[in-house]
């Protein structure tokens, strides 16, 4: 058994729960785990196929790339950058279709209340409250 963070309330339950004893919603462990995919390898970043399937405030984005386990985490705003600009082909594998025109968090913050975030289809950056909800696709350095 190990612990994993429920997708709706982020509060520890089993890997074998099928509900979450702290909100109820249902558990799907194989969603969770589909979110990195088969990751796109970019420099010493392995980056998630997929995005979380729901928009989430910046403390949510954070908890929620920790929640993959083994060093996956929320990518800084230099680390979406380098992506941006090179997002139509990376490692052999055409990913601009993956990192769709959205508002996508960073990990950086600009002060205690705003974090920076990126829109992909021009790579220009921005910051926001840390109470807005935007797009969160996860990173690991390896």
């Amino acid at each position: 058994m190990a612990l994993i963070n429920c997708p709706e309330c982020n509060k520890q339950i089993s890997d074998k729960a099928r509900m979450c004893v702290g909100c109820g919603a249902p558990v799907e462990v194989e969603k969770q785990f589909s979110i990195v995919g088969t990751p796109v390898i970019f420099c010493n970043l392995e980056v998630s196929e997929n995005n979380f399937p729901k928009l989430m405030n910046w403390n949510e984005a954070n908890e929620a790339c920790k929640s993959l386990g083994e060093g996956w985490r929320l990518p800084s705003k230099d680390e979406l950058v380098v992506i941006g600009n090179r997002r139509n082909y990376l490692n052999g594998r055409l990913i601009y279709q993956i990192l769709d025109d959205n508002f996508y968090w960073s990990s950086s913050e600009k002060d205690i209340n705003f974090a920076w975030y990126i829109f992909f289809s021009n790579c220009s950056v921005g910051n926001a409250n840390k109470s807005h909800n935007g797009y969160v696709r996860a990173v690991r350095t390896f």
